[in-house]
């Protein structure tokens, strides 16, 4: 996938914060370089380097909070690049 779908698909969860399932976040999570590191119960637990993100599932689609959360860190590390 390249940077143009790796933006679009970042446009969408950005845009649609209250609809995006997990699949959707880990496919853009694992786009730019994070591993899925555990799985413990329903917390997905991903990490890149030394960054660390948790990320629970209790519902079909996530919580806006933890879409924002993890796009602000991706954010974070674009801009430290």
């Amino acid at each position: 996938m390249g940077k143009v779908e790796r933006h679009e698909l970042w446009m969408r969860l950005a845009n649609r914060p209250n609809s995006v399932r997990l699949e959707e976040l880990d496919q853009l999570l694992r786009l730019f370089g994070w591993e899925l590191h555990n799985v413990r119960g329903s917390h997905h637990h991903y990490r890149r380097g030394a960054a660390r993100l948790s990320i629970p599932l209790h519902r079909p689609t996530l919580k806006a909070v933890y879409v924002r959360r993890a796009l602000a860190v991706m954010q974070e590390q674009i801009d430290d690049a």
